[in-house]
């Protein structure tokens, strides 16, 4: 797919939008004012057109909603993000409209992720005034990580962003302060895998992660922790031991959990095999006697012979009572 992003800031003319560029998107999405600061939004729209992870999470999107059936080609991938992004779009002025679909090629990707992830944060912040401090601090990334992953991921970033506000979120010695952008960066460049971390290991387990800056440094240096598919190897586990003690690294990441989780699988497969499934046993056993008898001679000169010997005993049994 070719991909024309060599001037971003002049996608969307500024003489039209005054903001100019991508901020102008990211404004108009989010629903703020025209004078709300932003960093970097024209770098982190051309990596998200030129990203795998946005085009592979929009695939999964366009399938999972039915707009993509079928083999995929770029056509096809193309003219369904054109829809989708009109769709999206058609809340905003006619002339806004316009300039989106101007945009070529993967501009309309980053164009939609923009915009449906500040449509999600215009939802989760009512307040026009705390809506646009959440966007200066999160930045266009944090919105295109909840354009990506959705509702839950707002909900994520929220959380982090009261953590930061309250205090809570202390980092370790000789590291930086973590950001709510640190989440947004981290969920637009690991994709699918980094976002299964934070929702299984991280947002289950929030407050143990609090402690000893384990999140924060997470936040600073994922790759520290993670591998691609978002799962600890045994040196990231180890480092996390460093940072929060060996129990809470172990409720985390479910060690101390998986015996009795194993146990319970176990026991539960033996209840349904032996107890709930035990009429369906029954007549199974049933048939197979059943075709023995019938097919094998020897079983079934058994069968006969016992029944003989049952019926003449029986008889003899009652004239020795009489």
């Amino acid at each position: 797919m070719t991909i024309l992003v060599t001037a971003s800031v002049g996608l969307i003319p500024s003489r039209d939008c005054r903001a100019g560029g991508w901020q102008a998107v990211l404004r108009k999405a989010v629903k703020v004012a025209d004078d709300v600061p932003l960093n970097k939004t024209d770098d982190v729209a051309t990596r998200l057109a030129k990203s795998d992870v946005v085009r592979e999470s929009l695939e999964r999107q366009l399938r999972q909603s039915g707009e993509l059936v079928g083999s995929i080609d770029d056509v096809a991938r193309t003219a369904a993000i054109a829809r989708r992004l009109k769709r999206s779009a058609s809340g905003f002025d006619p002339s806004f409209i316009k300039q989106l679909d101007e945009l070529v090629g993967a501009e309309k990707s980053a164009a939609l992720i923009l915009i449906e992830g500040g449509q999600r944060v215009s939802t989760a912040v009512p307040d026009i005034v705390r809506r646009g401090q959440f966007l200066q601090r999160g930045g266009a990334e944090t919105v295109a990580a909840i354009g990506l992953f959705g509702d839950d991921a707002a909900t994520a970033a929220l959380k982090l962003d009261a953590a930061i506000k309250a205090g809570k979120l202390i980092s370790p010695k000789g590291l930086r302060p973590a950001t709510v952008a640190d989440l947004g960066k981290l969920l637009v460049e690991g994709g699918e895998g980094s976002w299964k971390f934070v929702s299984t290991k991280i947002l289950p387990h929030w407050d143990k992660w609090l402690v000893g800056g384990a999140l924060a440094a997470f936040l600073i240096d994922p790759e520290g922790f993670i591998n691609v598919t978002g799962d600890l190897t045994e040196a990231d586990t180890r480092r996390l031991t460093e940072l929060v003690g060996e129990a809470l690294s172990r409720a985390i990441t479910g060690v101390a959990q998986g015996s009795g989780d194993a146990t319970q699988k176990i026991g539960g497969a033996i209840w349904t095999s032996y107890f709930t499934e035990w009429r369906k046993g029954l007549a199974a056993a049933i048939g197979t006697l059943a075709f023995v008898v019938l097919v094998f001679p020897r079983p079934r000169g058994w069968l006969w012979s016992g029944l003989r010997r049952l019926l003449v005993a029986r008889p003899n049994s009652e004239t020795n009572q009489r």
